[in-house]
C-alpha cells in the first residue's frame, strides 16, 4: 500500500512539473500581440524613397503598438534578398515587409524567384504612390514632349534613357512610352539614382525617367528640364520635327532595339487628338502631381491611358492572422494619412496610400497582370 501511494505521488509530481514546465510556452502563446519588437524589413539601401516612408511609418507604429518597431535593410538582388527574409519567416506579426514596385514588377521579369509573390505574402497596406517623370539634360533641344519625340528620331539608333536600375518602374516607364509612342530609344540602367542623376546633369545622358520626389527640386532649380508644351498642337509623336538642330550629348548613343510600333496618335482621328495648352509635361501618373502642378502627364498629351507610377506596399508573410492583418492596415493608414504626414506628402510630390486590405490584394493583384503584360511586350529580360 505504501508503495502504492509513493508511486502516485510521484506521478502527480510529474504531472506538476509537467504542466510547470509548459507554462511558459502556454504563456507565450496567450501573449497578445504585440509582446516584442517588431522589424519592418526594406529590400533596399537606406536613403530612398522607402526606406524613408517606412521610416516614417515605424515611428509611428511604435508610438500605437508600445513596441520598439525596427526598420532592417537587406538590400540586393533588385529587392529579392528582404523579400525572401519576409517570405520565410513565421506568419506572427514581428516581419513584415516595405517594398516598392519591384514586388511586382520582378514575378514578369524573373524566371526564377525564391518565393511566390501571389501566394507567398499577405498584402497589407498602400503606404504611398508617387508619378515618376521624364526629363531632359538642360542643352537637349527640346523644350515639350513632342520635340523629345522629334529629337530621338533624329538621333542615329534613337535617344538614350536612363534609370536606376533593370527592370524597375521607372525603367518600364520609359518603355512604355516606348511601346505606346513608337518612339527609338534605348535604356541605359543604373545601380542606384545617384549615378544615374550625376550622368544626366553631367550631359552623359540625355534623357532620364524619375520618381518626382526626387527629380522635383532638379526641374524647379532648373538644373534639368521636364518638358513644356508651349503650343496647342502639340500631341505626342505628331508634331513635325523641330527645326533646331538636335546636337548629341557627349557620348555615342547604341542603337535601340527595333519597334514595330506605330504612334498612337497617328491612328487617331483629328477629333480625338488631345490640343495642350501653355503647360509644362511628362509625369507619368493619371493625374498631375501636386509637387510639379505645372506638368501635364503624358496621357493627356495624346496617350489616353498611359499610367505608370513608383508605390510603396505593406506586406506580412503568407497566413497571417486576419486579426492582426486588419490592425496592421488600420495603423498603416492612418500614419501616413496624419495630419503631420500630408503635408510632407505634398512636398515630396507623393500621395499617401488609403485603401482596405481587400482593395489593396485587389491592386496589387491587377498590378501583376499590368507589368507582365508591359514587360512581355517591351521584351524586357534579366534571366
Amino acid at each position: 500500500m505504501w508503495q502504492c501511494r509513493r508511486h502516485f505521488a510521484q506521478l502527480g509530481a510529474a504531472a506538476i512539473a509537467a504542466c510547470l514546465g509548459s507554462a511558459p510556452a502556454l504563456a507565450a502563446e496567450a501573449a497578445p500581440w504585440p509582446s516584442r519588437p517588431i522589424t519592418l524589413v526594406v529590400p533596399f539601401p537606406p536613403g530612398g524613397m522607402t526606406d524613408v516612408v517606412a521610416r516614417r511609418m515605424a515611428k509611428d507604429l511604435q508610438h500605437a503598438l508600445g513596441q520598439p518597431v525596427v526598420v532592417d535593410n537587406r538590400a540586393g538582388a533588385s529587392g529579392q534578398i528582404g523579400t525572401e527574409h519576409v517570405h520565410r519567416a513565421a506568419p506572427d506579426g514581428y516581419t513584415l515587409l516595405v517594398s516598392a514596385t519591384h514586388h511586382v514588377i520582378n514575378p514578369a521579369l524573373r524566371g526564377k524567384l525564391p518565393y511566390d509573390t501571389r501566394s507567398g505574402f499577405t498584402p497589407l497596406a498602400l503606404l504611398a504612390s508617387t508619378p515618376n517623370v521624364l526629363v531632359v539634360h538642360k542643352d537637349v533641344p527640346a523644350a515639350n514632349l513632342s520635340e523629345f519625340i522629334a529629337y530621338a528620331r533624329k538621333q542615329p539608333g534613337g535617344s538614350m534613357f536612363g534609370s536606376s536600375s533593370i527592370g524597375g518602374a521607372t525603367h518600364l516607364s520609359g518603355e512604355l512610352l516606348r511601346l505606346e509612342a513608337g518612339i527609338p530609344m534605348t535604356h541605359v540602367p543604373y545601380k542606384g539614382a545617384a549615378p544615374a542623376l550625376a550622368d544626366l546633369l553631367a550631359g552623359q545622358i540625355p534623357a532620364l525617367f524619375h520618381d518626382v520626389m526626387t527629380m522635383a527640386p532638379y526641374v524647379r532649380d532648373g538644373r534639368v528640364k521636364a518638358l513644356v508644351s508651349r503650343h496647342g498642337s502639340d500631341v505626342v509623336g505628331c508634331a513635325q520635327p523641330s527645326e533646331r538642330s538636335a546636337r548629341r550629348i557627349a557620348r555615342p548613343i547604341p542603337s535601340v532595339l527595333a519597334s514595330d510600333a506605330t504612334p498612337r496618335c497617328a491612328s487617331m482621328a483629328s477629333a480625338d487628338r488631345q490640343m495642350i495648352g501653355d503647360a509644362t509635361l511628362g509625369v507619368t501618373s493619371a493625374t498631375r502631381s501636386g509637387a510639379l502642378p505645372e506638368v501635364p502627364t503624358i496621357a493627356e498629351q495624346g496617350l489616353p491611358g498611359y499610367q505608370a507610377i513608383t508605390w510603396i506596399g505593406f506586406y506580412g508573410p503568407a497566413h497571417l492572422p486576419s486579426a492582426i492583418a486588419e490592425r496592421l492596415n488600420a495603423l498603416a493608414r492612418a500614419s501616413v494619412n496624419s495630419a503631420a504626414a500630408r503635408p510632407w506628402f505634398k512636398d515630396n510630390g507623393a500621395d499617401p496610400g488609403d485603401m482596405d486590405q481587400k482593395q489593396y490584394a485587389a491592386f496589387v493583384a491587377s498590378e501583376l497582370g499590368k507589368w507582365k503584360n508591359t514587360v512581355a511586350r517591351a521584351g524586357v529580360s534579366v534571366d
